[in-house]
């Protein structure tokens, strides 16, 4: 018997497939909010280390964080580059700091916003 017009279609349900499993919700860009949490916590915990210079709270020391491409604007308006803050953390006493405000928003794969 074939189908006609008014034939009801069997549901995709039926004939041994499998319901597609649930969805884990994800962020902006695709990427998982838990990831970006876990990343904001490190990128958190490298910034004061940055801002005490804390050298040994970072493998490989504090200049091995900043890119090569590295620049910072600062509260003041100010923008720092990689070769300014090396030359500071060369010349500057540890610190005790604290940061009250901390937020990372990823724009793309590859690049997360900190203010």
């Amino acid at each position: 018997m074939g189908r006609g017009a008014g034939a009801r279609r069997e549901s995709c349900s039926q004939g041994g497939r499998r319901a597609p499993a649930p969805r884990r919700r994800r962020g902006r860009h695709g990427r998982d909010p838990e990831a970006l949490s876990s990343l904001a916590a490190r990128l958190l915990a490298f910034e004061l280390a940055l801002a005490r210079r804390d050298a040994s709270a970072v493998p490989g020391g504090l200049v091995g964080l900043l890119d090569d491409e590295f620049e910072e604007v600062g509260a003041s308006g100010r923008r720092w580059d990689r070769a300014a803050v090396v030359a500071l953390l060369a010349v500057s006493w540890p610190a005790d700091v604290a940061i009250d405000a901390f937020d990372a928003t990823r724009l793309s794969r590859t690049v997360v916003l900190v203010t």
